[in-house]
């Protein structure tokens, strides 16, 4: 793991400072971050495989004032563990980052409970309101057009909707956004650290969107714009688009090759995608350069024929 978060110091306007620390898995993904308490310590430490931030114990007690875990299926959020209770989030598809549901579970000292809110989002997936399971209203928000918060309502004390554009988890202490490989800085409109696919992702090393009302970047991975012509599929004709891209923008390049198949443009890795000439069947991702395939057919995929 390189290029990561892993310790914040925020000095405060009354003098105060307050120390937090991040974790994450072999795979870059954040699993945990917490705040320290007043005279604990958070070291970078190597265990050969990746840098962290180890939080050391003390005399065997915790360091940690407060702590949030985090649990993913694949690069989606799926759980984070409060001291407060578990949530639970669910989206529109298994393809998607925009966020369908949130179920949260806690505990008192009587019982076990659980409750179901619901996402209201915009044409690019960004949260705009969430209500209960029978439509009360318990939050609602508007945004800068960078995705920055402008104004926020808590209806009920308990609300808790961290996400802003699509797959970004708002870190309250620093106003950074964890989007996956890297962290954005909604003020700028710009990530803070490096495109991890570095020339591939565009000359722009920390470019966020050309147009954040059109397009996302669940990944932290900048769009690759569509060439104009497919060298790797040379009898490859241009035909007319027909399936959205994800999260807005417009519709997904699309040519057609002589012997039906499909091929269309995936901006978000610069990848041509296969499908038989039905649309019913997908059949893998390829290189447009030079036509060699890069990824295996994903069940289930499929586009208008």
């Amino acid at each position: 793991m390189h290029d990561q978060l892993v310790k914040v110091e925020i000095f405060k306007k009354d003098g105060a400072k307050e120390t937090w620390a991040y974790r994450y898995d072999a795979l870059g993904r954040r699993i945990s971050k917490g705040r320290l308490k007043e005279n604990g310590n958070a070291e970078p430490l190597s265990d050969g495989l990746r840098d962290n931030a180890c939080l050391k114990m003390q005399g065997g007690k915790d360091i940690l004032d407060s702590e949030i875990a985090f649990l993913w299926d694949g690069s989606h959020l799926l759980q984070e563990t409060h001291s407060d209770g578990l949530y639970t989030y669910i989206y529109t598809d298994q393809d998607s980052y925009e966020p369908l549901a949130q179920i949260r579970d806690w505990r008192n000292e009587e019982e076990t409970k659980q409750s179901i809110h619901y996402f209201h989002c915009d044409q690019i997936g960004i949260p705009r309101e969430m209500t209960d399971k029978d439509g009360n209203l318990l939050w609602f928000r508007d945004y800068y057009g960078w995705g920055k918060l402008k104004s926020e309502t808590n209806v009920t004390e308990t609300a808790h909707q961290p996400f802003r554009l699509q797959n970004q988890y708002c870190d309250q202490e620093t106003g950074l956004h964890y989007n996956f490989f890297r962290y954005y800085e909604p003020d700028a409109g710009r990530f803070v650290n490096q495109d991890p696919i570095g020339l591939w992702g565009g000359e722009n090393f920390y470019q966020f969107a050309l147009n954040p009302q059109k397009w996302i970047d669940p990944l932290g991975l900048a769009h690759v714009p569509a060439p104009s012509s497919l060298p790797g599929f040379p009898t490859a004709a241009k035909v007319k688009a027909k399936t959205p891209v994800q999260g807005g923008g417009g519709l997904r390049k699309r040519w057609k090759l002589p012997s039906g198949c499909i091929l269309e443009w995936d901006s978000q890795h610069g990848e041509v995608e296969m499908y038989d000439k039905t649309g019913k069947k997908h059949l893998g991702a390829f290189d447009p350069k030079t036509g060699e395939q890069i990824k295996g057919p994903i069940k289930g995929r499929k586009v208008k024929p």
